[in-house]
């Protein structure tokens, strides 16, 4: 249960992906106001509704689908893929002067917009984070005996997903514009971070809409888990998420600062 965050049976994956995509609509209504993430909740909404169709009676192990059911929840997960990598560039973008690695004006060109090589690396991190913690998923595209059983060419078709997503991106990574007030109508755009807390959200929403994803993530896969398999280590597993979980929490909506 640990291992890999969509490994249960298809129908608990398409419930994680639609929780997903509710978390990501609360966190714009109510949070931020940031159209990223409404681009995101609709992305996640229209891959969970596609899994929990072709998925819901097997597994993402073991599809109890067509080939074109693999491909279409293959397809509508791009989309989603390319809204994270952006909200991972506008994240990284804006951390990245308080480090004195690369100057912003390396990546971002008045001209030429946002830096084809950075959003590459940023398209290729946010890919390998996807690998680890969703890699029962892309066996629709790898195996040879399920899904689409592309095998090694699958890694084809990943790079190829990647270069699209860095050529993209730049559409969709947020900034925010202002102009300056000694050129007229020159407009520069300056970092923004995508995930700052604007709206007056209530402590209840916060805990609330947080509880009920570790619930349908994490408790809900192992009270669905059969009696034979449950052991120790999964109550120790779900104490430290628990913690960990809890501290993100409340560092992200609770710090006095």
């Amino acid at each position: 249960m640990i291992e890999n965050a969509f490994a249960p049976n298809g129908w608990i994956a398409g419930l994680k992906l639609l929780a997903l995509a509710g978390f990501a609509a609360w966190f714009y209504f109510r949070a931020t106001k940031q159209d990223v993430f409404l681009l995101l909740a609709g992305a996640l909404g229209l891959n969970a509704l596609f899994t929990l169709i072709f998925f819901s009676a097997g597994t993402l192990e073991t599809p109890s689908n067509s080939k074109i059911g693999a491909f279409l929840v293959a397809l509508t997960f791009i989309p989603v893929y390319a809204v994270l990598t952006a909200i991972v560039c506008s994240k990284v973008y804006h951390e990245l002067p308080r480090f004195n690695l690369i100057p912003a004006d390396k990546i971002m060109d008045p001209d030429k917009g946002i830096s084809p090589i950075f959003t590459g690396v940023m398209a290729l991190v946010t890919f390998l984070i996807l690998k680890l913690i969703a890699g029962n998923g892309f066996l629709l595209l790898e195996s040879k005996t399920r899904g689409l059983g592309l095998d090694v060419f699958s890694y084809v078709f990943y790079l190829l997903i990647m270069a699209g997503v860095a050529f993209t991106v730049q559409y969709i990574i947020p900034f925010k514009e202002t102009t300056d007030s000694f050129v007229v109508s020159e407009t520069k755009l300056d970092s923004l971070d995508v995930f700052h807390v604007t709206e007056e959200a209530s402590g209840i929403e916060k805990g609330g809409s947080c509880a009920a994803l570790f619930f349908i993530f994490f408790l809900l896969p192992y009270f669905a888990k059969p009696p034979e398999l449950k052991n120790d280590a999964d109550i120790a597993g779900l104490v430290i998420l628990g913690v960990i979980f809890a501290l993100i929490v409340k560092t992200a909506f609770f710090s006095k600062k």
